[in-house]
């Protein structure tokens, strides 16, 4: 209850905030982005996310657009089935609102098909890149758009990391 009372108070006191959830190693899953030639792009929303402006062919489009902009080639999901590893990119966004609270979990994952080193003729199609945070925000103003920031920082997270190993 105290908890309840704190995260409340902090919440009508900042209007949004957001906590990131523990990821694995940033270096490691840098490297599973070298030389990535393109991929997919799959959007997963709530149903409800949809009520406060964010649809999922809006957010799939922002998600490509963002992509394209700083050089990545998205291509269908038939497309990236073609290239080495089936590389996707998963948005996931889960909404849970009450009068006055909006609590929402972002999650960018990028999925690849591996084989294990000891066994390669044993595949998988695993996460190989991650990020995710927990944010709040107040219904008072446009919860949309912050919850829209957060995706796109998210986004830009990968961006960044793919760029970082994959300089021209």
């Amino acid at each position: 209850m105290v908890f309840i009372l704190m995260l409340w108070s902090s919440t009508l006191a900042a209007q949004t905030s957001e906590y990131r959830l523990q990821e694995p190693t940033r270096f490691t899953q840098r490297e599973t982005l070298r030389d990535l030639k393109g991929l997919a792009v799959s959007v997963l929303i709530d149903a409800d996310f949809a009520l406060q402006g964010l649809t999922q062919d809006n957010l799939q489009t922002s998600v490509e657009l963002r992509l394209r902009r700083s050089g990545m080639h998205v291509l269908t999901t038939q497309e990236a089935s073609q290239l080495a590893g089936n590389p996707v990119l998963y948005v996931n966004v889960s909404l849970l609102k009450s009068t006055l609270l909006y609590v929402y979990s972002v999650g960018v994952q990028l999925q690849q098909q591996v084989s294990l080193k000891r066994l390669p003729s044993v595949e998988s199609h695993t996460q190989t890149w991650q990020t995710s945070l927990l944010g709040f925000v107040t219904s008072i103003g446009d919860p949309s758009a912050k919850m829209q920031q957060s995706i796109d920082n998210l986004v830009d997270r990968f961006i960044n990391d793919y760029l970082a190993v994959n300089l021209k």
